[in-house]
């Protein structure tokens, strides 16, 4: 349902959000295949703009947000390029910061 993604927010961040928490959404995979690309990309941007008060960032594999207040962690990083036998695909911290401008 569309109307998972923002209740399941909404309930986090009434927990969290006493706490002084946040949190991150998962915008992209670095799995081969991942479906979560495209339209599912968008979505979650939208969800955390909508939620800016409690989401701060994204797990995704490049910057997804031009927004300055949302993070970009990406996971995946090893010091060569590769992938492994379940379809992970690394990249290197320089291709993951300099060139698709995540944060860490």
């Amino acid at each position: 349902s569309s109307d998972l993604g923002p209740g399941v927010v909404k309930g986090l961040r009434e927990i969290g959000h006493p706490l002084q928490r946040g949190c991150l959404l998962i915008a992209e995979m670095s799995s081969h295949g991942s479906l979560a690309t495209g339209s599912y990309t968008a979505a979650a941007v939208k969800l955390a703009e909508e939620h800016s008060d409690f989401v701060f960032g994204f797990i995704s594999g490049s910057k997804v947000s031009s927004k300055p207040e949302f993070l970009h962690f990406t996971p995946g990083v090893q010091m060569e390029y590769g992938c492994d036998h379940l379809g992970q695909q690394y990249l290197t911290p320089e291709d993951v910061i300099c060139r698709k401008g995540s944060d860490v």
